[in-house]
């Protein structure tokens, strides 16, 4: 009997896996110390699959929390692959000054859930990082998971 799979799939499951046993679910925070907009235009930066920051006080954070917004997303109905039971998500993106999100870049993911999830994100209030008390923007990094209800 042979059986046949999905190279993507497999790739898919041993990514989670490794992010689930290891933690090191990130593309490394050195990559987003040499973001352009960290580079050159003084944003800060954190990678919060890690805890790492670059020249932050405070972090950006939805008002809601992170949990909510990953509630907002329900298995399978709004991912693309309808046999997914567990996905994840690992989302590069910018919050501003004003707590807005935008310029999302999605590094890794399986199950298809990106798009509802930038349209999540894209619609929620952050309270925007702080570097010396003041608000600045920030390139942000992050690992979503969602499972079936």
């Amino acid at each position: 009997m042979k059986f046949s799979f999905d190279s993507r799939w497999t790739i898919s499951f041993v990514l989670v896996v490794t992010c689930m046993l290891t933690g090191s679910c990130s593309t490394g925070s050195a990559t987003l110390a040499e973001h352009p907009l960290v580079k050159n235009h003084n944003y800060g930066w954190i990678d919060l699959t890690t805890g790492e920051s670059g020249n932050l006080d405070t972090p950006p954070r939805p008002e809601s929390g992170y949990e909510a917004i990953e509630d907002e997303i329900s298995l399978p109905m709004m991912c693309d692959d309808p046999a997914v039971a567990e996905a994840f998500v690992l989302l590069e993106f910018v919050v501003d000054q004003k707590g807005q999100t935008g310029n999302f870049k999605i590094v890794r993911s399986n199950g298809g859930c990106g798009d509802s999830l930038m349209r999540v994100l894209y619609s929620a209030s952050f309270e925007p990082a702080t570097r010396d008390g003041q608000n600045v923007p920030s390139v942000v990094q992050r690992l979503f998971r969602f499972k079936s209800n």
